[in-house]
């Protein structure tokens, strides 16, 4: 080969080198870099699902009762101090009792010895996210699995409104009156009271249903059972125990899919997403009015990972979460779960005996965590080829190919015409 010869294949040589760093460096940079939010919840809320399960329970609860004699002494004292003068009128001394018992109910409400059973039924609600697209999902393991003292809570805070209600109109009755309504609330919040320290559950049986959102020409698909795979424990949030964490298995094929990402990279500051359904505990009441339901997208910023008691980190952020936000993930810039949405911070209310959350503070379980569990049910997690399909129709509609994103999606309702979002 002659010099010149040499020089010019050096040259293509170099060129063509360069060219190929340049190639990789620039997929290295499309592989990291970060998406808008706006592209990762269209990503993402096909496979982000609600979560239900119904349980159902034989419930004993006490009959509730007066005590006349305690109402009779407080009487006497009150004619002793005073209060009550002793020449009183029997509508005036009718008007004290009444006023004392609507008053201070706690005094003067007990139970009884004579038990109630009846069957009785409670839901929980929250979201998850699916993981494989032959049906594998991941969603908090409370809102599949209940204590007896947990699901008695939950019992007595779902159906006490009408027993509560059928008692105050049994001793309204007894009573002869109609307790005023300023008052009402005293009483039902006693007689709530005693319900919730009495009530036990027995012979307790769970269902558990996954819905997709935006199916066809309804705003929520039909129940699809759901097979609890593998669950761990629900979050004490004052002993900071438990991996809240539940993998489902339903019968369905060719699902949308959210992908999972690695929280070891994850470092304080970093910005990231949840995608859930907060506040989805009117759920019937969302199915009454058929509103068009979507996952809500909340974004914020690491916080800290916290090692919790358990010896294992939670991430926390300031992504807001709320009522029915529970399982939904919790995702990188990339569009990743990192985390499944758990718990948030808080205290408990020293005159109501509540916990009460605190914004801002809002805590995750991570990848790390959500993965031991996959493993154990042999998961291996996946985006599928529809996700992939459906992914491509979002890009070329956000770069307005409208028609080129349409036969996508009409691909996608040729393989599954349930996948959410392509109708």
């Amino acid at each position: 080969m002659g010099r010149r010869s040499r020089i010019l294949f050096l040259s293509f040589t170099i060129v063509a080198l360069v060219v190929t760093l340049i190639l990789v460096a620039g997929c290295g940079t499309e592989e990291s870099a970060d998406l808008d939010p706006t592209k990762i919840a269209e990503y993402n809320k096909p496979g982000t699902v609600l979560v239900e399960t119904v349980w159902t329970a034989d419930v004993s609860f006490p009959e509730l009762a007066i005590d006349y004699d305690a109402l009779e002494t407080a009487f006497i004292n009150a004619v002793r101090d005073g209060t009550v003068s002793p020449d009183a009128t029997t509508e005036e001394i009718a008007t004290v009792l009444i006023t004392e018992l609507a008053t201070f109910p706690e005094l003067y409400l007990y139970a009884t010895t004579e038990d109630r059973v009846t069957t009785m039924e409670a839901s929980v609600y929250g979201s998850g996210f699916i993981v494989s697209d032959d049906g594998y999902v991941v969603t908090n393991a409370h809102i599949v699995k209940k204590s007896d003292e947990a699901l008695a809570a939950t019992m007595a805070e779902e159906n006490a409104g009408e027993l509560l209600q059928e008692d105050l109109a049994k001793f309204e009755e007894e009573l002869g009156i109609d307790l005023p309504a300023e008052y009402e609330d005293y009483f039902l919040a006693a007689a709530a009271d005693i319900y919730a320290t009495y009530y036990t559950v027995s012979s307790p049986a769970s269902d558990t249903s996954m819905y997709m959102v935006s199916v066809g020409d309804e705003s929520i698909s039909d129940a699809i059972p759901a097979e609890v795979v593998e669950v761990g424990d629900p979050m004490d949030i004052q002993e900071e125990t438990g991996k809240d964490v539940a993998v489902l298995k339903v019968n369905k094929t060719n699902l949308p899919t959210v992908a999972m990402g690695d929280d070891k990279e994850l470092m304080d500051g970093d910005q990231v997403l949840a995608l859930g359904y907060p506040g989805t505990a009117t759920f019937d009441y969302v199915l009454d009015i058929n509103a068009e339901l979507s996952p809500t997208l909340t974004q914020g910023t690491v916080s800290a990972k916290k090692t919790v008691s358990g010896g294992w980190e939670v991430i926390q952020s300031d992504a807001y979460t709320t009522n029915g936000s529970s399982g939904s993930p919790l995702l990188n810039m990339k569009g990743e779960a990192i985390g499944v949405n758990t718990f948030g911070a808080g205290d408990v209310n020293e005159s109501t005996g509540e916990f009460e959350a605190s914004p801002g503070f809002n805590f995750a379980i991570p990848a790390t965590v959500i993965n031991e569990f996959l493993n154990q049910a042999n998961v291996e997690p996946a985006i599928g080829s529809l996700t992939d399909t459906y992914r491509e129709a979002i890009d070329l509609y956000m770069d307005k190919h409208y028609s080129a994103a349409k036969e996508k999606f009409q691909e996608i309702y040729d393989a599954n015409s349930d996948f959410p979002y392509v109708q």
